[in-house]
């Protein structure tokens, strides 16, 4: 059954859809008549700058796509671009002399990531490769770094003549930014947006802001309906008393029944600050507690058949408490921590306490208690959807154990974050 489940929950992770979504974020727009729009723009934490955008002035209004050619500039999100016609590098940052690569270059009107806006401005056009511009005196000035391969004499031959071309036009740059400074700049955004906003004397109207990881964290209860497994499964026992050396181990067949169990855990989540939040890794320790009782019959060992006519199990009372690291990978659908999410990953269980018992029947009046040995720790995997609000989430969850006596289980989770 267990198995079952979590082929079904295999198949609504298929079926999950995590392709882009609209999401609607406060925005202004300047277009190329310098009228300022107020509205809405569909922003999508773009990996490489965009080709058009998305706009609306309210829910209700049509909405408008705007091209580099049509506006001046946009914010949103704490990020603003601005159209400029430059020429793009299309040349690779590092190259691979397994073949030929010549330098290459093109001219566009496109939209440029502004890192830094003042009197010198930085700056950032993604596609294939990052390229870097650099604005003072009305002019933008791509700041070049690139390797290409040449064929020469029957080889390929790698050249770095352009590598670091960038450094030499920042010391052509104004007086105001420190030369002895030049050397150590990276052709990065964290290292550029650094200098070029010492460059600046006056005042930096506008620097990027690096986007950090959120951290979540909160208590959690759940409940679990539990299998050991679906199969016959052949456990140990062993007679604390050792009264009778032939009965010392007993080795029992059978199919537990299967039970509820319930749990508390603690959780802390780090929420990836890039491709608008949705992507988050987790941690958790659980504490469960497993306790149910079962009929079952049994089989001895060899040797022992002369005395097992008269002999025979009556019940098996199961009193585990078990402790889970989990450790898994969340997808959201939507930005922000409001909406439906999968998740995946792994855990370890460990025992932590065990005070489980068979009764015995000797000739239908003794009975003697035997200690019930299982695993003391396994590793397993699980998969799970779930919702979530502001601060309060549940989610379903399927487990499978790497071990045939291992606690496979069926789960609903309820929790809040803060």
């Amino acid at each position: 059954m267990i198995r079952r489940l979590l082929l079904l929950f295999l198949f609504t992770g298929i079926s999950y859809n995590i392709s882009a979504k609209e999401n609607w974020q406060q925005g202004i727009v300047v277009t190329v008549s310098g009228d300022t729009l107020n509205g809405e723009i569909d922003f999508q934490d773009w990996k490489r700058n965009p080709d058009e955008i998305r706009f609306r002035q309210s829910d209700f209004e049509s909405i408008s796509i705007f091209t580099p050619n049509q506006i001046i500039s946009f914010e949103v999100s704490g990020e603003r671009y601005i159209s400029k016609h430059v020429t793009i590098d299309q040349t690779p940052l590092k190259a691979n002399a397994l073949r030929e690569v010549n330098p290459e270059s093109t001219e566009a009107t496109v939209f440029l990531k502004v890192l830094v806006k003042a009197d010198i401005s930085l700056y950032e056009y993604k596609w294939d490769r990052i390229n870097y511009y650099v604005e003072y005196e009305r002019e933008v000035v791509e700041l070049i770094s690139n390797e290409y391969v040449v064929f020469r004499g029957g080889r390929y031959l790698l050249v770095e003549t352009n590598k670091n071309v960038y450094l030499d036009q920042l010391s052509q740059m104004p007086e105001s930014c420190n030369e002895s400074e030049i050397s150590k700049v990276n052709y990065s955004t964290g290292s550029l947006i650094e200098f070029v906003a010492g460059c600046n004397s006056n005042e930096v109207e506008f620097t990027r802001k690096r986007k950090r990881p959120i951290l979540k964290h909160g208590p959690f209860i759940t409940g679990s309906y539990v299998t050991f497994n679906d199969d016959v499964t052949r456990f140990e026992f062993i007679d604390p008393v050792a009264e009778d050396p032939y009965f010392l181990r007993w080795n029992l067949d059978g199919n537990f029944n299967n039970s509820f169990s319930f749990g508390i855990g603690y959780q802390v989540e780090i929420i990836l600050p890039y491709d608008l939040e949705r992507n988050s890794i987790s941690i958790a320790l659980e504490y469960h507690l497993y306790k149910f009782t079962s009929d079952i019959s049994f089989s001895t060992d060899e040797g022992t058949v002369d005395s097992f006519v008269n002999r025979f199990v009556s019940d098996i009372e199961v009193d585990y408490r078990i402790r889970d690291i989990q450790f898994w990978y969340t997808r959201r659908a939507t930005q922000g921590l409001s909406g439906m999410f999968l998740e995946v990953g792994v855990l370890h269980s460990a025992r932590v306490y065990n005070n489980t018992t068979a009764g015995i029947s000797v000739n239908s009046s003794d009975r003697k208690e035997f200690d019930f040995d299982t695993p003391h720790s396994f590793f397993g995997l699980f998969l799970g959807v779930g919702l979530e609000g502001s601060f309060l989430y549940s989610r379903l969850r399927g487990r499978l154990t790497g071990t045939r006596s291992g606690l496979n289980s069926v789960s609903i989770a309820t929790g809040i974050k803060f």
